[in-house]
């Protein structure tokens, strides 16, 4: 797993002037849950249906899932209504855009933000407490995912290809060798 992260080093060593948040907008990404496959059912509420352990209730319509069983790993907690849930972007839309995606074109940057390998079902108050924070700003309040996280979190690094300063790439390194050594 360290392999990992001198590719995300080669990555942060590359020539690129950060953009900042000038110009950031959540829409840029995305203005809401897309239904690819056009069966009413839209990717917040794929996402609810794969990842349930139990789905107890659907609309009316059977578009969306109300009711069901669900494992939150931010805080190793289970939940039984979806509207107590958030899908996240483990990786916040905002850091992507100041690390890369304001590079980006519009279709680039909805494929990153539909990206389901980087999406995950989580409370609603520990997604908003984590806002547009990186792993080395905020961590999960449930301990035993931190290796898990941040793993996560450096692989959508490196699919998608963000840039990160060579200060950065340390302290994501130092985090994950604290949080990964001590609990593989």
């Amino acid at each position: 797993m360290h392999r990992l992260f001198l590719i995300v080093a080669l990555l942060a060593s590359a020539s690129y002037a950060f953009a900042g948040s000038d110009g950031y907008d959540r829409s840029k990404f995305m203005t809401r849950w897309p239904d690819d496959n056009k069966d009413c059912m839209n990717l917040r509420h794929e996402l609810l249906a794969k990842t349930a352990i139990l789905i107890g209730q659907y609309d009316d319509a059977e578009c969306r899932i109300l009711r069901g069983k669900w494992y939150g790993p931010y805080t190793d907690s289970y939940y039984f209504s979806s509207s107590d849930l958030d899908i996240d972007h483990l990786v916040p839309l905002k850091w992507a855009w100041d690390h890369g995606a304001s590079d980006w074109d519009s279709s680039k940057r909805q494929l990153f933000a539909t990206d389901a390998r980087f999406l995950i079902a989580v409370d609603k108050s520990a997604n908003r407490s984590k806002s547009d924070k990186w792993p080395v700003e905020w961590l999960p309040p449930n301990q035993k995912y931190h290796c898990s996280y941040i793993s996560i979190f450096s692989r959508a690094v490196l699919i998608h290809e963000f840039i990160l300063t060579d200060d950065e790439t340390g302290a994501l390194d130092k985090l994950f060798r604290a949080a990964c050594d001590s609990n593989p």
